[in-house]
């Protein structure tokens, strides 16, 4: 909250105040109109390919144990559970990052 001069009386006024207190001049409209600022994320199209790269990882991890638990119920694979671990870490730090 700032104090501004009022253009009619040239006394000061807040910027909050709709209209002059020792006049009556509608101050709101005087004030100039806010400019709309575009504030570019960096790095968006990367957080987004890791995300992307992330989800495809992950989902192939999940299809990949479901899978192996189906065809060789009593073997363990570590491949379908480390592509779906790192798939998730991707994912969430492509997030983060964002």
């Amino acid at each position: 909250m700032s104090l501004i001069e009022c253009p009619d009386c040239k006394k000061q006024v807040s910027d909050q105040a709709p209209a002059c207190p020792h006049c009556g001049r509608p101050i709101a409209q005087a004030k100039a109109a806010p400019q709309n600022i575009r504030v570019k994320k960096s790095g968006g199209e990367f957080c987004k390919a890791l995300q992307l790269i992330g989800a495809i990882m992950l989902c192939y991890g999940v299809v990949s144990c479901v899978y192996n638990s189906f065809d060789y119920p009593r073997e363990f694979s570590l491949t379908p559970t480390i592509m779906m671990l790192g798939g998730f870490f991707v994912f969430v730090i492509g997030r983060f990052f964002e």
